[in-house]
């Protein structure tokens, strides 16, 4: 009922001195931050990509990282994790050090423009979560496109 779920998220105190005491003072917590943080985890960012070989972000995904920045303005509480990753092609040592490169340039676009930029991180996975399957020479050239990519995850 109400009157249960008002009294679960509350509590009582009583202040004594070595006079007297007070009457208990009741204190009723409202839900609204649970509320928030469910309407928080509903929302997802598409995942931003990259040209071949390159780590500059494209003009046209800059939108798309605008809305995160709006969102963590929104909510400073809430942390950013990225992961970077590359298509197949190249040796294993060059597509980590890309992909770490890659997520370098979107931690730091979203850095410059959020309260409390430390809460933004990731790291780069070279092709470790590739789609599609091998040899790397049989894979289309939109899965390769599908590779190339920043994925976000939000933390509480």
């Amino acid at each position: 009922s109400e009157i249960d779920s008002i009294y679960k998220d509350s509590f009582s105190y009583i202040l004594k001195s070595e006079l007297k005491s007070t009457e208990p003072v009741m204190v009723y917590l409202k839900n609204t931050v649970k509320k928030q943080v469910n309407q928080i985890q509903l929302i997802q960012f598409q995942s931003i990509f990259f040209d071949f070989d390159k780590s500059d972000i494209l003009l046209k995904y800059k939108v798309r990282l605008d809305k995160v920045v709006k969102f963590l303005n929104k909510y400073p509480q809430v942390r950013l994790e990225l992961s970077s990753y590359t298509d197949c092609r190249g040796a294993d040592s060059y597509n980590l050090e890309l992909s770490n490169r890659r997520n370098k340039s979107v931690v730091d676009y979203i850095r410059k423009r959020v309260i409390n930029p430390e809460r933004v991180y990731g790291k780069g996975y070279g092709e470790k979560s590739s789609i599609g399957g091998d040899p790397c020479y049989k894979i289309s050239e939109t899965e390769h496109k599908k590779n190339r990519r920043t994925d976000f995850k939000l933390r509480f």
